[in-house]
């Protein structure tokens, strides 16, 4: 019988990966990590957490904000981190570097599994997300609302930075249209696209504002999350946001 063996080892490059880890909310400043494990952000290594992690972020360091106090209308990146030496529990984090966090004493690892947003004050606003691997669709408890009679016949932008996490996402939107007559439409398209007609069209069943779901996907501008919109016959729109899809790995 013949026995064939390789001239050379083939090493498999680890997958980026998450499973587990779902975020949870719960209470003005705290949040939870449930058990899961994750890839770290340099494909090298695997960042464990065998239990719930509990986040305060009115604290510093692990299972808190990197540095600084939290800050209002902010958006923070929520991360698992780890220790390769085992020196570390592995912990939540947030911070409002994505890919930078300020890693606390005995830390060398971490990957973003979420972000979070403040509101005025600065306490967290509530949502939810769903999913459990690197596709997480987040939903705010209360729709924000970023276009108020909105009544351009032009592409036009709408700021989507306070409500959408830095850079490319799909969005998920309430439009609310109020039509002059069934059948006129309105269409959203990135801003950025050099589309005429506009990715998402939406029309009236009637001349009366209903409001309908709308999922699109944002571009950027100068790294903020935006969208343009235009409305047919002299509508007015009113625009806000229900959640985004997160894409954890990019």
């Amino acid at each position: 019988m013949t026995v064939f063996i390789p001239n050379n080892t083939i090493v498999n490059q680890g997958l980026l990966y998450v499973t587990g880890l779902q975020l949870a909310i719960t209470g003005n400043r705290a949040m939870t990590m449930q058990a899961g494990q994750a890839r770290n952000t340099t494909n090298i290594n695997d960042i464990v957490l065998s239990s719930v992690a509990t986040l305060d972020a009115a604290t510093v360091g692990a299972n808190g904000l990197d540095t600084g106090t939290l800050a209002a209308n902010t958006f923070y990146a929520v991360h698992v981190i780890g220790s390769s030496t085992f020196a570390a529990s592995t912990a939540i984090m947030i911070s409002l570097s994505a890919t930078a966090p300020y890693l606390p004493l005995n830390y060398d690892m971490f990957l973003r599994v979420g972000y979070i947003r403040t509101d005025a004050t600065p306490n967290i606003l509530a949502g939810y997300w769903e999913g459990n691997s690197s596709e997480r669709t987040f939903w705010y408890d209360t729709q924000i609302e970023t276009l108020t009679a909105g009544t351009s016949a032009t592409f036009a932008a709408v700021d989507l930075s306070l409500e959408v996490p830095y850079g490319h996402t799909t969005v998920i939107l309430d439009a609310s249209f109020d039509a002059n007559a069934a059948g006129d439409t309105f269409a959203l398209r990135p801003t950025g696209s050099s589309s005429t007609a506009g990715m998402t069209i939406l029309g009236a069943s009637s001349g009366t504002a209903a409001p309908q779901q709308a999922i699109t996907f944002a571009g950027v501008s100068s790294g903020d999350a935006s969208i343009d919109y235009k409305v047919a016959a002299s509508g007015s729109l009113v625009l806000s946001v229900v959640g985004y899809v997160d894409h954890l790995l990019g």
